[in-house]
């Protein structure tokens, strides 16, 4: 699947909205899903298995990332890409990735 940026941002607005805004993610992902009612039944999968496997596996993805800890404040954008490069997705060139930083997340 090729990812989009709107799609990289409902992510990353969602994240914010489960970790820092303290709602349940079975109420964050279908009131997100809701609202873009223009997006298709892959993009819809695609939100809702990466937003719960990223909440259900945070400290992992966190720690990749480069969090020191899971309490201080989370750069859910690095959160995801931890968990792209863990799916091994294709990262889109607008994201600004770079080999040496994917590297670096495989390395821990």
């Amino acid at each position: 699947m090729r990812l989009h940026p709107n799609l990289h941002r409902a992510v990353i607005q969602a994240l914010g909205t489960i970790f820092e805004q303290g709602e349940l993610a079975d109420k964050a992902v279908p009131n997100l899903l809701r609202s873009n009612r223009q997006w298709g039944s892959k993009d819809r999968r695609f939100l809702a298995n990466s937003i719960y496997e990223i909440v259900r596996y945070k400290r992992l993805y966190a720690f990749a990332a480069g969090s020191a800890s899971t309490e201080e404040s989370t750069d859910w954008e690095k959160v995801f890409l931890a968990w792209a490069v863990d799916h091994e997705m294709d990262l889109p060139d607008w994201m600004g990735v770079t080999p040496d930083l994917i590297k670096k997340m495989n390395e821990r």
